[in-house]
């Protein structure tokens, strides 16, 4: 069976389904995996933005010099 076909499956055994706990218990599974999947990203502290600007501006100049 290939892919294409489990996922149809999946989604109509999902559509039929009448259990409310049998959901519940299916959502939260898939909210595990997608924190597990998508870890959090973490904003740029002033240290690693000024890095960041600092790597541009050099790579700015070696553009600019022909190197």
């Amino acid at each position: 069976m290939d892919l294409q076909t489990r996922k149809l499956n999946a989604i109509e055994y999902l559509i039929n389904i009448q259990d409310e706990n049998i959901l519940n218990k299916i959502e939260a599974t898939i909210y595990e995996l997608k924190a597990i999947e998508s870890p959090k990203l973490k904003p740029l502290t002033k240290k690693r933005h000024f890095f960041i600007d600092k790597a541009a501006c050099q790579v700015s100049k070696i553009r600019a010099d022909g190197v």
